[in-house]
């Protein structure tokens, strides 16, 4: 359901956020807007982020990124943890010197730990004492990935539902919240909103679930024959760093290892890419007020933001 338009005042400032699930089409979207808007893009995926992730993460072009400036994008090196609380601090400092120059910004991509927290704030977390983490780490390393997604799952099933539950290092982090507090993690995204210095339009691209689920088939062989297999290699000695704990990278170092076929892995990637997205929408779905759209309905969405205030 679309909210109806209002006309928005000429000198607000206004982010328009693009979110959705992977593969939907929000980076040329994004890029087609800010050309027409005449402005520039923060990007809200954790791992668009990494410095050399560059195929398994879909990263735009580098012509792309000439034509629009990107924040976010080969932010950190692979080994630098990044949390969506530096995110928030972060984007808002881009976000102030923006707004000095143009009354509209673009936030693009599928983290929606980072939209929320660039949007709404989020809720002070507790720290987890390093003899905890360490405590789980050890736990992790005796039991595998399955045990870590059982306890998360057990404790904290509305955060296991929305996460990528490939990735350890979140995992971890959810489970030492959930000890220290004895609440779940998701319980502290769910808090009061903070003010912003401007207004938000949010704007979800969707489309039929079995269009998009071939679209990512697609995309993966795509990315396959542009030689991604090259690209994950040469990060292989370095599996452990934070850049890496993500789909994709995962299920070709299982390949190097020995423990399944190229062809398993290409398959094994397809399938957790189709289940990425799916918890990607059930966050979307849970959190925020978005207005729908096709990917393809450029001038509805141009229209849309124009008469927003």
């Amino acid at each position: 359901m679309k909210a109806p338009a209002q006309k928005r005042p000429e000198n607000q400032k206004a982010l328009v956020v693009i979110a959705g699930p992977t593969g939907v089409g929000k980076s040329s979207l994004s890029l087609r807007l800010a050309l027409h808007f005449r402005t520039a893009i923060l990007s809200a995926d954790s791992r668009q982020l990494y410095q050399g992730l560059d195929i398994g993460t879909a990263k735009p072009p580098i012509s792309i990124q000439r034509q629009v400036k990107h924040f976010f994008i080969n932010h950190v090196s692979v080994g630098t943890p990044y949390s969506a609380a530096q995110f928030e601090l972060e984007a808002l400092n881009v976000l102030q010197r923006l707004f000095k120059m143009k009354n509209i910004a673009i936030l693009c991509g599928g983290t929606g730990l980072y939209i929320r927290a660039l949007c709404h704030g989020l809720d002070p977390v507790p720290t987890v004492p390093i003899a905890i983490r360490e405590q789980i780490e050890t736990q992790f390393l005796k039991r595998g990935l399955v045990w870590l997604q059982s306890e998360v799952k057990r404790l904290d099933p509305d955060y296991f539902q929305i996460t990528e539950t490939d990735n350890p290092r979140r995992l971890i982090r959810a489970l030492g919240v959930c000890e220290v507090s004895g609440k779940p993690f998701s319980g502290f995204l769910s808090g009061t909103r903070k003010d912003r210095p401007f207004s938000i339009i949010s704007i979800l691209l969707m489309m039929d679930r079995s269009t998009l689920y071939k679209e990512l088939d697609k995309r993966v062989d795509h990315m396959v024959d542009s030689g991604w297999e090259s690209e994950a290699r040469k990060w292989y000695p370095f599996r452990d760093q934070p850049g890496l704990q993500t789909v994709g990278y995962n299920e070709w170092f299982l390949y190097f290892d020995g423990e399944i076929s190229k062809d398993a892995a290409i398959e094994k990637i397809k399938i957790n890419t189709r289940r990425y997205a799916k918890r990607q929408l059930t966050w979307f779905r849970k959190y925020g007020d978005w207005n729908e759209f096709h990917p393809d309905d450029f001038e509805g969405i141009v229209h849309y933001i124009e008469n927003q205030q």
